[in-house]
Formats: C-alpha cells, sequence, structure tokens
C-alpha cells in the first residue's frame, strides 16, 4: 500500500502548505487593517500565531510520513529551496506576530544596560550567559528598524539558515542526501517552533559544533588540524552558551588519543571562557559566579527532578556529564556529539524549553525512530506549553513527555552504537534506522 504512494504527494504537500501559509500572511494583514481598537487587534495576534504553528506543524509531520515513505520529492535543489521557502515563512510569521516568551522582556532589560555602558552582571540577575550574547543584543538593538524582540528571532532565522548550508555541505560528505537532513532540521516543528517563537540561541552553539563537523570531515587525513578545527569550534560553542560545556570534553576524545592532551584541549575552552568576563569582575564577580556559572536552570518540571527534589543533584549530574565522552564507543563524532546532547536532556537537573531543540540539528543526520518520536511528543508539548504559543487543547500535556521522547531516543541510539552493527538493524525503512541507513538510490538520484 506504501509503494503506491505518488513520489508527487511530497511536493504537492510542500506547494499547499506554502499556499496556505501566504493565505494566512495575507488574511492576517486584512484582520489587523479592519479591526477596530486594540482589543480586536489582541484578539487577531492570539489566533493566528496558533494557526500558523498547528499549520507548519501539521505539514512538517506529514511531510516526514511522505518521504519515510518513499515518496521522495524529485527535484532536490529545486525541493530544497521550497523547504527553506515554508521553514522560514513560519519562524518569520511566528516572529512578527507574537512578543515570544519571558527571555524577551529580559533581552530588552539587558540590551538597555549595554546602550548605557553598564555591567550586566551587576544590575540584573535576568542575563545568565557569556558576554557574547549580550553583545549580538546591543548590535541588534542599534538597527533602527523593527522591535528588538522582532529583531531577535530574525536574527536567529539567519542562524538556521546557515546551519541549512552546513548540513548540506556535511550530508555531501557524508554520502546522504542534502535534501533529507534539510528537511528533517529546517522544518522540524521543533526547531521553528523555538527559533520563531521562543527565540532562544542555542541554534548558534549548535551551528559552530557542526561547523567543526564540516572542517573535520574537510581535512580528512590532516590530524592536528582537525584537533585544531574541533578546539575552535568547540570552544566557540562554549562561549556562546556554557551548557554545551561538555561536548569539548567529546571534542577532545574524539580529536586526541593523549590523556594530557585531552585535559589540555578542555582547560584551554574553559580559559577562554573564564577570560571573557574579566572586563565585568569588578562589580560583577558573585553574579557571574552564582548566575552564569552554577545556574542550573528551572529544577521540579521536567526528567529526574519530578521524581527526586533534591538540589544537589546538579553536582554529580554535571561529574557525569564531563565523564561521560570518555565512555562513548563510537568513530562518528556526528553520533558522539548528539549523544552527549542526549544524555543531557535525559539526565539535566534543571531544564528550559529551550534545551529541546540541542539534538534536532545533528538528528537530522542521523535519522532514527527515536529522533522521529522525539519530535512528535516534542511538538505536541510546545504547541500546548502555555509559555508557548499555547494551543488550549492541548495544554494539559506534561513536560515530562519529552524526557521520554529523549529517553527513548537515547536508549535506541546507545544500544545501536553498543550492540548493533551499522546497517543492520532489521527495522522496515531505511530512513528510520539508526543512522538513516544507507540513502537508498533514487534518494540520491534525486538530489543530484
Amino acid at each position: 500500500m506504501l509503494n503506491r504512494i505518488p513520489r508527487q504527494s511530497f511536493s504537492l504537500v510542500l506547494r499547499i502548505a506554502i499556499y496556505g501559509l501566504c493565505l494566512l500572511v495575507v488574511l492576517t494583514w486584512l484582520a489587523l487593517e479592519s479591526a477596530d481598537g486594540q482589543r480586536a487587534t489582541n484578539d487577531v495576534l492570539r489566533v493566528v500565531p496558533r494557526l500558523a504553528a498547528l499549520w507548519g506543524s501539521g505539514a512538517a509531520l506529514c511531510l516526514f510520513a511522505l518521504y519515510g515513505w518513499r515518496a521522495q520529492p524529485t527535484g532536490g535543489a529545486r525541493t530544497i529551496v521550497l523547504i527553506v521557502v515554508l521553514g522560514s515563512l513560519v519562524r518569520m510569521f511566528l516572529a512578527v506576530t507574537t512578543f515570544g516568551n519571558f527571555d524577551m522582556a529580559s533581552y530588552t532589560i539587558v540590551a538597555n544596560i549595554v546602550s548605557r555602558g553598564g555591567n550586566v552582571y551587576a544590575e540584573t540577575t535576568r542575563y545568565n550567559y557569556s558576554p557574547v550574547w549580550f553583545t549580538v543584543l546591543h548590535i541588534l538593538d542599534q538597527i533602527p528598524v523593527l522591535p528588538l524582540f522582532v529583531k531577535v528571532r530574525l536574527f536567529l532565522t539567519g542562524v538556521d539558515l546557515l546551519t541549512v548550508v552546513l548540513l548540506i555541505r556535511i550530508a555531501a560528505y557524508d554520502k546522504q542526501p542534502p535534501v533529507r537532513a534539510v528537511l528533517f532540521f529546517y522544518l522540524n516543528p521543533v526547531s521553528f517552533l523555538l527559533t520563531g517563537f521562543h527565540g532562544q540561541f542555542e541554534n548558534i552553539s549548535v551551528l559552530f559544533l557542526l561547523l567543526g563537523v564540516l572542517c573535520y570531515f574537510g581535512l580528512q587525513g590532516r590530524r592536528a588540524a582537525q584537533a585544531g578545527a574541533l578546539w575552535v569550534t568547540a570552544a566557540l560553542a562554549m562561549l556562546v552558551k556554557h551548557n554545551v560545556a561538555y561536548q569539548v570534553v567529546n571534542a577532545a576524545c574524539h580529536a586526541v588519543r593523549s590523556r594530557w592532551q585531552r585535559i589540555g584541549f578542555v582547560l584551554l575552552a574553559g580559559l577562554v571562557f573564564a577570560v571573557s568576563f574579566i572586563p565585568f569582575l569588578d562589580a560583577g564577580g558573585d553574579t557571574i559566579l552564582t548566575n552564569v556559572v552554577l545556574y542550573a536552570s528551572i529544577p521540579g518540571w521536567y526528567g529526574i527532578t519530578t521524581l527526586v527534589r533534591i538540589s544537589a543533584l546538579y553536582y554529580p549530574f554535571t561529574i557525569a556529564i564531563m565523564l561521560y565522552p570518555a565512555l562513548i564507543k563510537t568513530d562518528d563524532l556526528i553520533e558522539r556529539y548528539l549523544l552527549g546532547f542526549l544524555f543531557f536532556l535525559c539526565f539535566v537537573t534543571g531544564i528550559g524549553p529551550q534545551y529541546f531543540v540541542l539534538p534536532v540539528a545533528l538528528g537530522a543526520l542521523r535519522i532514527s525512530r527515536g529522533f522521529v518520536i522525539y519530535t512528535i511528543l516534542t511538538t505536541l508539548f510546545l504547541l500546548g506549553s502555555p509559555t508557548s504559543v499555547y494551543v488550549p487543547v492541548l495544554k494539559h500535556i506534561h513536560a515530562n513527555i519529552v524526557w521520554i521522547g529523549a529517553l527513548v531516543w537515547f536508549a535506541l541510539s546507545q544500544f545501536e552504537i553498543t550492540f548493533v552493527s551499522r546497517g543492520k538493524t532489521g527495522l522496515p525503512f531505511d530512513i528510520w534506522a539508526g543512522r538513516g541507513g544507507e540513502p537508498i538510490a533514487s534518494e540520491l538520484a534525486a538530489d543530484r
């Protein structure tokens, strides 16, 4: 039955999704033009983002299913363009029609402090990162068009587009059809909801890690250059968002063999992170320690801390996640980075919804059943969450549904790496195999 699905189905659904979203944009503009008063305007802006999120998510999951059922696109480059158009429309529509989450107000506070030359760490507790992000916020704030909360999410849409470029190049090196990686990342609802609505910047750290993967592939046979590229990109990823610090250990374990070289690799990256705070130590040193270095996000509503309310769990978790990379037995850098993110999501003691995007881009290069399960469950939570687009019918879905998805994905991925030879998973579709399977001939032909 599945083999009878026409190959044109994928392109047809993709075009319908684009036309439908364009129609929603036009109808939204007409509704806002005819709105009588602020209350009517607010009513429009409360409804249309939900419609856009539901439409985009439904279209994306339908396209995922069609691709898995072999209704592949017939033109690789043309299909990638259409995927990018749809994914960009959803992100930009959400960016323009919503204020976003709590952090959008924090970004404005931080940008104002930087604009008058203040010390962010001394003047607010609503900033938990290195100076890199508030420098970006300051630059965006100086652009004299659009509110900051819109500019931030348009900027992050640009970051996602750069990620698409890297995925295309990595897929080519990895002998995978690029359209598949682009589809499962750029049209992934977890990605476009966290960029377009939440405006979170984990995607910048992921971008640097992917740049490291690309450099690693491109520098085959030059071991020292590969190690240097992985160090630079992992250190930059950590500098942007230090909740990926364990990936520096992962990069060290993959790049160098000597234990002392690995220790030096990690310590040097940590030194770069520490040095970035030196100009702000005089007035903000204590806050940097408590509100950045030791910041553990929000406990109690996700994962282990919903079962065991012990704040001290943060410390054994930190030790475990820094040691785990040494236990990963794979020569595949993509799988290594992916397992690092999945371990983090399974055992982290404090969470923010923005963390859910961390494994998506790497997962798009290693399509599996776990990836699909995680995507569906996380999408349902993000659609229904009161701190997200909030579709009322889904409001009772608990965050632990994401934890379940992460646990399943992690268990399946770890099992395959440990026990199953690559390409011998015995799953019904190559696309749902652990590494995404070997690309079938028709997929590679479609991407030429």
